[in-house]
């Protein structure tokens, strides 16, 4: 079952800093939302912790997790599975479902761009270091190659225009 990674990365290739976001750009969180609208969302235990343990809505969630917080009342709209092709193999059951995006943290990132069913990777490139502890693993040019550049845009951060672009990156077949 193919899937797409979606992530947003400064310029060291880092998405986020004390487990949470480091940049807040509107136009990403909206570029965000209207790409996975309507679609399976997977993200790691940390990341649905930085969601205040919150489903995204109009989106079918999956975590992935060794913890088993399942029997907790709040998360009876998440579907928990073990790793990344639990996951994949538990959507194949499911014949409605039209796209699936890895969203992330770090771990899963760095599982999922390895898969031979990574098919695209959508990327909000930040030209700005915030010092963050979690990254993106690098893009394997030879295995990716860039499909659509969008114009610059710039993002106001401590008084400073902060170059930014939407990329994205289909496997070589």
């Amino acid at each position: 079952m193919n899937f797409s990674i979606i992530s947003a990365i400064d310029s060291c290739n880092g998405i986020g800093k004390y487990n949470k976001l480091p940049f807040n750009l509107k136009s990403d969180l909206e570029y965000f939302k209207k790409t996975t609208i309507n679609s399976v969302v997977i993200m790691g235990r940390k990341t649905f912790e930085s969601l205040n343990y919150k489903p995204l809505v109009n989106r079918y969630n999956v975590v992935i997790s060794n913890n088993n917080f399942i029997d907790d009342i709040r998360y009876k709209n998440i579907n928990i599975c073990k790793n990344l092709e639990h996951a994949l193999d538990m959507l194949k059951c499911n014949n409605n479902i039209m796209k699936i995006f890895v969203i992330g943290g770090e771990q899963l990132y760095n599982e999922a761009i390895l898969s031979p069913y990574c098919e695209k990777l959508y990327i909000t490139n930040i030209n700005y270091d915030f010092e963050c502890d979690r990254f993106f693993p690098k893009i394997d040019e030879s295995k990716f190659i860039l499909k659509e550049n969008s114009e610059d845009y710039y993002y106001n951060y401590n008084n400073n225009n902060i170059k930014y672009k939407f990329l994205i990156y289909e496997y070589k077949i």
